[in-house]
């Protein structure tokens, strides 16, 4: 993948198989570089991400996936970080609800 390919589409599916029997879901290529680059300026950092493509199956996202799925599986990184945030004490329940959109659907 990528513009500069010096290997096979035989061997990235060889990688791809060997990287998930090792029990890799997912290879975030440029997240790694903002986690180095706040690294190295002594910047607090932290990285999470969301899967919406099997590379196993092809570069696309497969049919099959409904708009609500795919919207769920967008938003539950955010919803990992409300949860963190508030189970530290950093945000509280009503202000993570107003953050993510639901205050209004709860009628807090």
């Amino acid at each position: 993948d990528g513009a500069i390919c010096d290997f096979s589409d035989d061997d990235r599916i060889k990688f791809l198989n060997d990287c998930h029997a090792a029990g890799v879901r997912n290879i975030e290529m440029e997240g790694m570089m903002l986690g180095v680059f706040c690294a190295q300026l002594g910047i607090p950092n932290a990285m999470i991400s969301t899967c919406l493509i099997n590379r196993l199956k092809g570069d696309q996202v497969q049919s099959g996936l409904t708009a609500e799925k795919q919207a769920a599986i967008e938003r539950a990184p955010g919803d990992l970080i409300l949860e963190l945030l508030r189970s530290r004490g950093i945000l509280s329940k009503k202000r993570a609800r107003e953050e993510d959109g639901t205050e209004e659907e709860h009628g807090r």
